[in-house]
């Protein structure tokens, strides 16, 4: 009997190979032939994910916020992508919106908000803002952490890493998973 396979849509294969990743080990590599478009491309998808292994404040939840929020600040190769991962798709049984902030937009609304590596000053404006306000913040640089963020994902020794600065996410209000804490360097 002959089976008919379907190639997966690339969102699909790339969450299939971070939730290997997640039960493999502590970081993804940055392939060195792919360079740029690859750890691009593992950064949103580690973003993708996040929603698994995180648990939003049950109030952020509720019917008062009927869709979920992916909102950016800034512009980058990441962007692009974590756009075409999260159009259609539902987190928690609510559809997914996506926003651009300009620098003067409020983000509280937000679930997610990722931050690019060039809106630190912007978004050290608005971090202490956000505080309290169910917003998860992720960028690719170290520096959000200090500045108010939850997740970031830098690369280090050619690895895209996960960490988590867990006073902030505790402020929070989040829950973060302990299968993501074992994997993420924890920053207090």
């Amino acid at each position: 009997m002959k089976h008919n396979r379907f190639p997966l849509p690339e969102a699909i294969r790339l969450a299939v190979a971070l939730l290997l990743l997640l039960a493999v080990g502590r970081a993804a590599p940055v392939p060195a032939q792919g360079g740029l478009s690859d750890e691009y491309e593992i950064r949103a998808a580690m973003v993708f994910n996040l929603p698994k292994f995180i648990q939003w404040p049950a109030w952020k939840m509720n019917g008062m916020h009927p869709v979920f929020e992916l909102c950016e600040l800034g512009t980058d190769p990441v962007t692009a992508i974590l756009e075409n991962f999260f159009r259609g798709k539902t987190i928690f049984e609510k559809p997914v919106s996506i926003r651009r902030l300009s620098q003067e937009e409020d983000a509280s609304s937000c679930h997610l908000l990722y931050v690019t590596g060039s809106e630190r000053k912007p978004f050290e404006r608005i971090s202490s803002d956000l505080r309290n306000k169910g917003v998860l913040c992720v960028g690719a640089e170290d520096w959000i952490l200090t500045s108010g963020g939850e997740v970031s994902l830098p690369v280090i020794d050619n690895r895209v890493h996960i960490q988590i600065q867990i006073t902030n996410a505790q402020k929070g209000g989040w829950t973060v998973s302990s299968k993501l804490l074992q994997l993420a360097n924890i920053i207090h």
